[in-house]
This record gives structure tokens, sequence and C-alpha cells, in this order.
């Protein structure tokens, strides 16, 4: 897991949504793009007030949820609710 954004006054209580996505990466050996899942919570004015990668077998979230956020990975509203 990496950390991409955390608000400084993060509390997991503000959190009201949990969204994930895919987002596009380059491999720095390789050069080949890909992709990571990445996790954002929201909290309660929708905005993002923490983000992480994570793996495609994590508990957040199902087999489906992650299958429609791949569908959805390259247009502009890319993010899946799972919370």
């Amino acid at each position: 897991m990496e950390i991409i954004y955390k608000s400084r006054n993060y509390k997991k209580e503000d959190v009201v949504s949990v969204y994930i996505k895919y987002r596009n990466v380059k491999c720095e050996v390789s050069g080949i793009w890909g992709y990571e899942v990445v996790v954002e919570e929201v909290n309660a004015d929708h905005k993002t007030i923490c983000s992480f990668t994570t793996s495609t077998d994590s508990a957040l979230f199902t087999t489906e949820q992650l299958e429609r956020a791949y569908e959805l990975r390259n247009q502009a509203f890319n993010a899946v609710k799972i919370k």
C-alpha cells in the first residue's frame, strides 16, 4: 500500500464514502504502461481526504466492484462507490 494523498486533518470517523478506481502507471524498469487500484476516502463535503493504492485481492471490495471499476478505467467518471 502506497499513500498517494492524506489530508493533514484526516480522521477515520470523517470518512463518509469510499471509492475505488484504476489509475495509469508506467513501469520504471520496462517502460510499459499498466494500472493500479486506488482507494479514495471521501468526507461529507465530497472531498478526498485520503487516497492510497491497494492490491486486487483486498477485502475492501468485491470482485464485481473491481470489474466495474476496470470497465470505467478510461472514462472521466471512473470511480465505483464501495461504501
